[in-house]
């Protein structure tokens, strides 16, 4: 029997629907590093702004190198309130020591709680809480704004593993399962930096961070992670693009599907296609944004801007606690469905072992290998690109050592 027929076999044998909650929402979370906003160009620079952002489309963004109160109004009013006019809203600014944190978020998916400051030696880092509207008042994401010591010598390496060191062990008070995002300027030039060994690195509790490309290696200058750089966008006296500077981590919770889960393969340093190593973002064609894009991306700032998406588990879905029944093996409905270019793609597996996510088109040749690896039991998430692809139906298959599900969908563009 050819792969096709035992695909429409297995499709006739699953016909009773699987019981997956429906997660219809995400939030993107953005952190991008300003370049001394406002200065004495923040008004030439607002319009470039505007088209990264238009396109971008964050729900929340942290921003670094934020310069004053009248620079977050001039960021709120001229670029995010233009875009979507009614739609924004921004943390009061706090004029700390050195150059500043600030948050703008989407009013209609997210609430603002609090904000506090963590002094370092340097620079504070922002602690921003917030909470999703009515009737989930209850949940709660944090975001940590940190813009830890640049330079390269070995007295900017220990005053940024001083930083780090403060921000982990305020992140290790935290009550268990909670969950952040930790974003911003690191300025770290490779994972062997003790200050990123001091984010990701033991013990296993609440404050302990992840990456969630998981990319280990000295980034600096150095082409086999060139599709992670994100400073400088700028080539000439800025040196192009040859550094990781950039990062969103998360907690271990964000991966635990209770109230937000981290959407794989949503990690996004926004304008980077990996072909512009040591270059200008903008030098010659960039295959992730249009030109028009890539060229606000060298005017706005020197660094590029850095996503990721988190699914949300509403009080209408169901919201696994930690004291739930264990994980079940099921394979959800893809959303959306159809789909123009991406859709997500959501399963849980009941044991720990090897895990295979791939995609078919109708005469059963393999068009996509989306998870092929040893997974923990829970619920997982994976965004498929059929960029490429033409439009038709297509199946998407999982499968351990004991089981198989399959489901279809389709690409309509």
């Amino acid at each position: 029997m050819n792969l096709a027929r035992k695909i429409a076999v297995v499709l006739l044998a699953l016909s009773a629907s699987i019981a997956c909650a429906q997660t219809t929402d995400t939030l993107r979370v953005a952190t991008y590093n300003l370049l001394n906003f406002p200065g004495s160009d923040g008004p030439q620079r607002v319009p470039e702004f505007r088209k990264i952002l238009r396109l971008m489309n964050p729900d929340v963004l942290a921003v670094q190198e934020m310069g004053s109160q009248a620079g977050v109004n001039l960021f709120l009013d001229d670029v995010l309130e233009v875009i979507e006019p009614g739609q924004w809203s921004a943390v009061p600014f706090h004029d700390g020591p050195d150059t500043d944190n600030s948050l703008f978020y989407r009013t209609a998916v997210t609430e603002f709680v609090s904000s506090h400051q963590i002094s370092t030696s340097l620079r504070d880092i922002t602690e921003y809480v917030l909470r999703l509207p009515a009737p989930d008042t209850t949940v709660v994401l944090r975001i940590y704004s940190a813009h830890l010591k640049a330079g390269n010598t070995e007295d900017d390496a220990t005053r940024r593993l001083g930083e780090a060191t403060v921000l982990r062990n305020y992140l290790n008070g935290l009550s268990e399962g909670s969950e952040f995002v930790v974003v911003g300027d690191f300025n770290l030039y490779e994972s062997d930096e003790p200050a990123y060994g001091m984010l990701i690195g033991e013990p296993d509790n609440a404050g302990r961070n992840y990456d969630p490309i998981d990319t280990p290696g000295a980034w600096h200058n150095d082409p086999v992670f060139a599709s992670v750089h994100t400073q400088s966008t700028r080539g000439e006296s800025y040196g192009g693009m040859d550094d990781r500077f950039d990062f969103l981590l998360t907690s271990g919770a964000l991966f635990d599907s209770i109230a937000f889960q981290y959407l794989e393969g949503s990690y996004t340093p926004f304008g980077n296609d990996g072909n512009h190593f040591n270059m200008s973002i903008n030098d010659g064609e960039n295959s992730a944004v249009p030109d028009s894009v890539a060229d606000a991306l060298y005017n706005a700032s020197d660094h590029l801007p850095v996503f990721l998406d988190l699914l949300v588990h509403s009080a209408s879905s169901t919201r696994r606690s930690v004291s739930a029944p264990l994980f079940s093996f099921q394979l959800c409905p893809n959303f959306p469905n159809p789909f123009n270019s991406q859709t997500v793609i959501r399963y849980e597996i009941a044991s720990p072992g090897p895990v295979r996510l791939q995609v078919f088109d109708l005469l059963g040749r393999r068009v996509a290998t989306l998870m092929d690896g040893f997974q923990q039991p829970g619920a997982h998430a994976v965004l498929f690109d059929a960029a490429g692809l033409a439009s038709g139906n297509y199946f998407y298959s999982l499968s351990t050592t004991q089981t198989q599900q399959v489901r279809r969908m389709v690409l309509a563009r």
